[in-house]
């Protein structure tokens, strides 16, 4: 499989808090175009997978690579290339109209100038 064929890789892929460890040597390869859903008890790392997958948190150790872009050396370029839905809402309930757009606008890398 060349790396063109591959949606998500990660190799080795931890995140600890201290001495609590969420994500343990995550080894994973999604092909494109497969449908893959992560499951599993509460505590058992999933979002905090996700969140590293999107850019939205640092690995501690290991690699990430999503749409072909490494998700820390190149995390705006994951950001370009990928799109998150949430499945509760976060921050929305909490920002005007203007906070949200001027938020997707620095996510997405847009010049200060742009912002709303």
């Amino acid at each position: 499989m060349h790396d063109n064929d591959i949606a998500v890789r990660t190799e080795e892929l931890s995140k600890s808090y201290g001495d609590r460890k969420a994500v343990t040597s995550l080894d994973l390869t999604v092909p494109t175009g497969q449908i893959f859903g992560f499951l599993g008890p509460n505590g058992a790392g999933k979002t905090t997978t996700v969140g590293m997958l999107c850019t939205l948190l640092s690995p501690t150790l290991g690699d990430a690579w999503v749409a072909g872009a490494h998700v820390v050396r190149q995390a705006a370029l994951v950001r370009r290339r990928i799109g998150v839905v949430f499945q509760e809402p976060t921050l929305d309930l909490d920002l005007t109209a203007v906070e949200s757009i001027r938020l997707q606008a620095e996510l997405h890398g847009l010049p200060e100038q742009q912002h709303a």
